[in-house]
């Protein structure tokens, strides 16, 4: 089965507004506004990074995955459930310091 580019695309911008890349951007607003247009050419050039970096990423990933697309699924979920219980009986992780 092939993802094709509009897939990539929607993958990408999901990235883009996920919760770890979304933590970044007031960060980086902060430090781009000191003009509309400038705002808009540091926009571009945060987006066009993050693309650079996670679609390439993401696309080794799945090529390599994508073999053992059923197990990789299968531990994923045991891994999640596992977690869930972890977290349920009081467990949790903490950051030293």
């Amino acid at each position: 089965m092939s993802i094709g580019v509009f897939g990539a695309v929607i993958a990408g911008v999901l990235a883009l507004i996920s919760p770890c890349s979304a933590l970044l951007v007031p960060a980086f607003f902060a430090y781009a506004f000191e003009s509309q247009r400038q705002l808009l050419l540091k926009t571009l050039v945060f987006f066009l990074g993050l693309c650079t970096t996670l679609v390439p990423i993401g696309m080794g990933l799945a090529a390599i995955l994508a073999q053992y697309r059923g197990q990789v699924i299968t531990v994923a979920g045991w891994i999640i459930i596992a977690l869930g219980i972890f977290t349920a009986l009081g467990g949790g992780f903490r950051i030293p310091g």
